[in-house]
């Protein structure tokens, strides 16, 4: 199924020395094809991609593996020689032992979060081994 819309063309030019090139893109359609996304987290209600009034939106073969809550688990696995967990941080163990400190909207909320859009196709995608932490049950978390 194909995004039935009326494109909306737009072309920019630029010169890298001395040689001139234009790009022309869609404007009302925006595309996400063959990213992959690997041990990323995310935390404060958001997902790892936000998108919010977008006309049109295609997801094309795009790869998710081990992403998921902003945790100091996470961060010390992940983040090893780059990034240290505060000492405030979430833990996983902490989330699940103290379940009303951490309400969903400190969580991430998925892997994608779309919201007032006209159009979403996805296909080809890949998700593998992601998760999010579930301190109460909650409909609007996926």
């Amino acid at each position: 199924m194909s995004f039935p819309h009326t494109e909306v063309p737009y072309t920019w030019s630029y010169s890298v020395d001395d040689v001139a090139t234009s790009v022309t893109a869609d404007m009302k359609k925006t595309t996400f094809k063959t990213n992959t996304y690997t041990r990323n987290t995310a935390t404060g209600g958001m997902a790892l991609i936000d998108l919010i009034g977008v006309p049109a939106v295609l997801f094309d073969s795009e790869t998710f593996t081990n992403n998921g809550d902003s945790t100091s688990n996470s961060l010390s696995l992940y983040g090893s020689g780059v990034l240290s967990p505060a000492t405030s941080e979430m833990s996983i163990d902490g989330a699940l032992a103290s379940t009303a400190s951490y309400p969903a909207s400190v969580l991430c909320v998925s892997m994608i979060s779309v919201v007032r859009m006209g159009f979403v196709e996805a296909k080809g995608n890949t998700f593998d081994g992601n998760w999010l932490l579930e301190t109460a049950y909650n409909s609007n978390r996926a």
